[in-house]
């Protein structure tokens, strides 16, 4: 059986031991864990905010060797199989790294509380902060024009 699996054995990811007593068959380990700034259990793992990410650094997992993005997966095999927001290296503001979770067109938590989930739709007016609106040049007609975004692929 693999420690993952096994009852006594309570895996902890991005974490590190600050702190250890006892003797062998009982000790009591402190654990501190890292934010991901990532929801694990929403991350599909697709890549799609890696190729999107502008920022690059050295990999620690490399000895700084290869290069990695500021959000990035630890190492190939890493469990779970979810990207971490490097905080120090991210060009973002802190609004767009996620804090309270993604919140996505479909199958999201409502934060708003209007319904459970999100369903998708269109509206006809948003409220956003206005570094993250794309304007339309006011000489061009709206009714031909649209903004696209697309985060790769």
């Amino acid at each position: 059986m693999d420690a993952g699996r096994h009852p006594l054995i309570e895996v902890v990811t991005n974490a590190e031991v600050i702190g250890c007593e006892g003797e062998p068959g009982s000790f009591q380990v402190k654990v501190k864990q890292h934010p991901r700034y990532v929801r694990e259990d929403l991350c599909v793992a697709c890549g799609l905010c890696v190729e999107a990410c502008p920022q690059v650094v050295g990999n620690e997992f490399d000895l700084a060797l290869k290069a990695r993005k500021a959000i990035y997966r630890p190492f190939p095999q890493s469990e779970p199989a979810a990207y971490i927001i490097d905080r120090e290296n991210c060009l973002n503001d802190r609004e767009q790294n996620c804090l309270n979770g993604t919140t996505f067109t479909y199958n999201s938590p409502d934060k708003h509380g209007t319904a459970p989930v999100t369903y998708g739709g269109y509206s006809e007016s948003i409220v956003v902060d206005e570094r993250f609106v794309l304007k339309v040049p006011g000489n061009l007609d709206l009714a031909g024009v649209a903004p696209l975004l697309c985060a790769g692929r």
